[in-house]
């Protein structure tokens, strides 16, 4: 039986450190029917140089013809992909070696054909790679309807469902979804996840099969405050959109959890 292609969407952006060691991650997947998309968002380091190296026939890199910024770059990446399904994986993270190959066998299983996004655990790790804690959807794994999921994670105050790189999405789910968006800029992400919830079933395997790098330079890192009142936004976002998910309660709550978690997620910032 043929593989399906599967789409890895690389948005880059002045990341020489971590570039090499993020698409090496991607290549050496045990599931091989992959193409990667890199598309430069007009880098001012060697980011563009470093992938060049790369001579392997899946990489297909673009430049941006002027500076898109984040929201823009990453759907650029997203109308290229002509895979079944699609991955997002920042330039500075990582991927385990099993990772497609596990979220794809969900994928294909016909008793999950319902399900558009899996998710799974993941690693926090450094700008030196190493392992900082684990992160991941608390007790939960297997299959979970979306909306359910959805009041979860605004319950939550954070983002369980985990960075890009965590998710495997089906493309044709992005018609009903629609694109990334920059309403609340510094929770892209989770504004996706939460918008292909409303239309889908998630499934999450409780294994750590990609690694999030933050470091004191990264772009997580100098979000601070900003992140907190995007997340707010979002709060009040998803509450409008999906008026039968949210309750005020489950609002006041979101809205607690986000506070302290910011708080603890820049101290961790500062003692690295």
């Amino acid at each position: 039986m043929q593989t399906p292609l599967i789409s890895i969407l690389i948005p880059l952006f002045n990341a020489e450190k971590f570039i090499e060691e993020t698409l090496l991650s991607v290549l050496n997947q045990s599931y091989r029917n992959i193409e990667v998309i890199i598309t430069d968002d007009r880098s001012t380091d060697a980011s563009v140089s470093k992938v060049l190296r790369f001579t392997d026939h899946r990489v297909r890199l673009s430049i941006n013809e002027e500076n898109l910024g984040p929201e823009k770059n990453w759907n650029q990446a997203l109308a290229k992909a002509t895979g079944k399904y699609i991955k997002l994986v920042c330039c500075d993270d990582l991927m385990e070696k099993d990772c497609l190959m596990k979220q794809v066998a969900i994928m294909e299983n016909s008793l999950y054909s319902d399900v558009g996004l899996v998710s799974c655990s993941r690693f926090v790790i450094n700008s030196q790679g190493r392992r900082i804690l684990q992160r991941s959807f608390g007790k939960l794994r297997g299959r979970y309807n979306g909306k359910k999921i959805i009041r979860r994670i605004i319950q939550s105050g954070n983002n369980p469902i985990g960075e890009p790189a965590a998710g495997l999405f089906r493309l044709d789910i992005i018609k009903k979804a629609g694109c990334y968006r920059a309403i609340a800029p510094y929770v892209i992400d989770l504004d996706f996840w939460i918008r292909l919830l409303a239309k889908t079933d998630i499934y999450i395997i409780d294994e750590p099969l990609c690694s999030f790098r933050i470091s004191q330079t990264s772009w997580s890192a100098r979000l601070n405050f900003k992140q907190l009142n995007d997340y707010l936004k979002l709060i009040q976002i998803t509450a409008e959109e999906n008026e039968d998910i949210l309750t005020p309660m489950d609002m006041v709550s979101g809205q607690v959890q986000c506070v302290i978690k910011t708080l603890l997620r820049i101290l961790i910032f500062r003692l690295l």
